[in-house]
């Protein structure tokens, strides 16, 4: 007679259990606000507001909305003397699932991981980049699947396959190793060194060169996050020289700011920016007319 490891009760009828656990994935993230014309919103009526560009959370897209009238009335006091402040969002989204504990567990991918490690491993690489005083080591198959430019350089013909070792003279150490890192992992080289002012800029530059347009993204957006008084000029100038709009208009909209245009205009960079870029004059002096309200007369350029 078959038996069964089921438990019965005392009606002799057998029951099965199962088992169930319940999860909780929690992601934060921050977005901060900049009001830069407080001051110029008081004609503002109840229940109007401005708001903040979109940005996403665990899937769910969130902005900030700021009603001027609704401060309360000791906004006096606040230390606004031009005017700026930043609102800074800290956002936690939880979500919650269960989970059936038979199902079998699947190992995290260590994938990133093991790209990495080959990245390092110098005995399986087949091209080495000079760049500076340093050697880089890569693998050609994995450059040609992430870029159409090393695609091309590394197998346009037979005499390239047999290429082994390319000098590169016109990029920093830091910045190509940073570019082998994003290839070999698919995320922002953060922790070389690249992440804001002018490295972030050469970066941006490099990424376009080879046609990694995901690290192109990411740079421009980390450009239109650090924007200052500083590197606004250059950037700018990087922008309209690339194409890049959105990262072009953050920059209008910081140099169209109130007392801005006054600390920069007597720059290298400025001054590079005119002589190289001259028709962003009129687009600087528009939106600062704009920003304030005022209507600008000039004559049209022959």
């Amino acid at each position: 007679m078959a038996s069964s490891s089921a438990s019965s009760d005392n009606h002799g009828q057998y029951l099965s259990e199962t088992s169930s656990r319940s999860l909780t994935n929690t992601v934060t993230v921050a977005h901060n606000f900049e009001i830069t014309n407080f001051w110029e919103l008081d004609g503002m009526g109840i229940g109007e507001y401005i708001c903040s560009s979109t940005f996403n959370a665990d899937g769910y897209d969130w902005n900030i909305r700021f009603f001027p009238k609704s401060m309360p009335g000791k906004k006096q006091h606040l230390p606004l003397d031009d005017g700026r402040f930043t609102i800074r969002c800290v956002l936690t989204v939880m979500t919650h699932h269960t989970q059936d504990v038979s199902s079998v567990a699947v190992p995290q991918s260590n994938l990133h991981n093991q790209l990495v490690e080959m990245m390092k491993d110098e005995e399986s690489t087949d091209v080495t980049f000079s760049v500076g005083d340093q050697l880089f080591h890569a693998h050609r198959c994995m450059l040609a699947v992430r870029s159409p430019v090393f695609k091309a350089e590394l197998f346009c013909d037979m005499e390239e396959n047999a290429t082994r070792h390319i000098k590169i003279d016109d990029m920093e150490p830091a910045i190509f190793g940073a570019l082998l890192r994003f290839i070999y992992t698919d995320d922002f080289p953060g922790g070389c060194g690249v992440d804001k002012d002018a490295p972030l800029q050469h970066l941006f530059v490099a990424a376009d060169r080879y046609g990694l347009d995901r690290l192109s993204a990411m740079c421009e957006g980390k450009l239109c996050q650090s924007i200052d008084v500083h590197i606004v000029a250059s950037t700018l100038a990087l922008a309209e020289q690339h194409h890049c709009m959105k990262l072009k208009n953050a920059c209008l909209g910081f140099v169209s700011s109130q007392g801005v245009l006054a600390q920069i205009r007597e720059t290298e960079d400025f001054r590079h920016l005119i002589l190289s870029c001259p028709a962003i004059l009129d687009e600087i002096i528009d939106k600062a007319a704009v920003a304030t309200g005022r209507v600008v007369k000039r004559a049209r350029r022959s």
